[in-house]
């Protein structure tokens, strides 16, 4: 992606490689971009994600404990210690997988969903229904970074539902549609750019799409 400043088909040697959702490219590029090609650069995504997905864990443990039985912080530390000590969270995150960025969006997910669900039942706050958005869209963005990109467009489709005029969650499943080959379904792209006109990967989604129904030459 950086050698070809391609941010949307990745390549190995030259060749187009789609062994993987593009996603975790997007992610370890950014990386290299900005602390140079060195291992570091390479494993900091997967140590970035499990130390997100450690804070998320304290603060959920923390709020969920608290309005208990627990008078202090211990156990929802305590959580957070035994999650990091966990042998695959300590090995997987010390090394340049998908797995590490998979686990914090699903995290995000659980938590933003519970926030929702605790908000009163009647509030009109819009951060509630903002939480509950973001709750499906990390989902979405989870289970595209998997490979499940039908399941993403479900997650997505119901992050919409809660939030109409949510630019992201079209961005993703059109994003979705676009690596199931489905180009003729990804115009959700250009709600997307109605949206949020000066959002770029959007339109670089939907010029993947129109590209994907152009005839092939002989």
């Amino acid at each position: 992606m950086i050698a070809h400043c391609d941010w949307v088909v990745p390549r190995l040697n030259g060749v187009r490689y789609f062994e993987k959702p593009v996603l975790g490219y997007w992610v370890h590029a950014a990386s290299l971009l900005l602390f140079g090609e060195n291992n570091f650069a390479v494993r900091f995504p997967s140590a970035l994600a499990v130390g997100l997905s450690t804070l998320l864990l304290l603060g959920m443990a923390r709020w969920i404990l608290r309005s208990s039985f627990a008078p202090d912080d211990f156990p929802a530390a305590l959580a957070a210690l035994v999650y990091l000590s966990s042998i695959e969270v300590f090995g997987v995150g010390n090394i340049g997988v998908l797995d590490s960025l998979f686990a914090f969006l699903v995290t995000a997910s659980i938590c933003a969903f519970y926030g929702a669900c605790e908000a009163p039942r009647a509030s009109a706050r819009e951060k509630a229904f903002l939480a509950l958005a973001e709750a499906y869209l990390s989902l979405s963005l989870a289970l595209y970074n998997e490979g499940r990109y039908q399941d993403s467009i479900q997650a997505g489709t119901k992050a919409l539902e809660v939030k109409p005029d949510y630019a992201p969650a079209y961005n993703n499943i059109c994003a979705a549609y676009n690596a199931l080959g489905q180009y003729e379904k990804a115009a959700a792209c250009e709600k997307g750019i109605q949206i949020a006109p000066d959002m770029p990967i959007p339109k670089n989604n939907l010029a993947l799409a129109k590209n994907g129904l152009k005839p092939l030459s002989p």
